[in-house]
């Protein structure tokens, strides 16, 4: 018996690489216990059988996949293109936002610097009127 199998897992699905590690360890608790019930001559056909079955598909980003966009087509009368034209609304959108709210952050971020320099400056001021006003007064005392 064979004690590696390729495996599909998240980061190979999409370019069909396999794992190294044994189908054994990486089996549910529960099909690892029906797995050791496996007569040994048994296994490495039980092992194929669950490595032909697996099948992961994984897409990520702002559209479905084209599977998907073909599926919403055939439900929905030019749902893809709808879809691709809400898409594209709320990337506009997102990027009108972001020239604004930019800039506000960066004015917010200047500002609270130039008001914490003042604020130093000003209370060095006080210290300092403080401190002469204590001298003249224990001096006029």
């Amino acid at each position: 018996m064979s004690d590696h199998h390729p495996v599909p897992n998240e980061e190979n699905a999409e370019n069909e690489e396999f794992s190294n590690e044994p189908v054994e360890t990486q089996l549910s608790p529960r099909l690892k216990e029906f797995f050791d019930t496996v007569p040994e001559d048994e296994r490495e056909e039980f092992l194929e059988g669950i490595v032909l079955s697996v099948t992961r598909k994984f897409h990520s980003g702002p559209l479905p996949s084209p599977e998907h966009l073909k599926a919403y087509n055939e439900i929905i009368p030019s749902g893809a293109e709808r879809i691709m034209k809400m898409t594209e609304q709320q990337m506009m959108h997102r990027q009108e936002l972001e020239k604004i709210v930019i800039p506000a952050e960066v004015n917010q971020g200047r500002n609270g610097q130039i008001f914490g320099r003042k604020a130093l400056k000003y209370g060095f001021i006080l210290v300092q009127v403080r401190s002469l006003l204590s001298l003249i007064i224990s001096q006029a005392l």
